[in-house]
């Protein structure tokens, strides 16, 4: 079974970080009442640019992925957004390839 992830990324009108921070977390909400929710989500903003935010989440199926885009709970979430944003690009992805790295024990 292949896993399916969200990720966007935003870039939000400079002075509106901390308000879309905070819109991003009714989102996170919305989709905790989906029926099929992700397994959790994740957003991080650059360290060069704060401006410049990410989100990724991972979700069982594509099928539910769909579902949430046609939510009208979480369509309006995303309309919220989008008023603090410059720039807004959604996506849907599946893993192709994945390294599990080990940290060994330092000397």
């Amino acid at each position: 079974m292949s896993q399916h992830y969200t990720l966007a990324t935003y870039r939000v009108v400079p002075g509106k970080e901390d308000a879309f921070v905070r819109r991003w977390h009714e989102l996170a909400s919305i989709f905790i009442s989906l029926p099929n929710p992700p397994h959790w989500g994740v957003l991080v903003r650059s360290t060069r640019d704060p401006t410049l935010f990410h989100s990724f989440g991972p979700w069982d199926k594509a099928e539910h992925i769909a579902a949430m885009r046609t939510s009208p709970e979480a369509l309006a979430a995303f309309k919220s957004l989008q008023e603090l944003c410059i720039e807004m690009m959604p996506g849907d992805y599946e893993v192709v390839a994945h390294v599990r790295v080990h940290e060994g024990k330092r000397k």
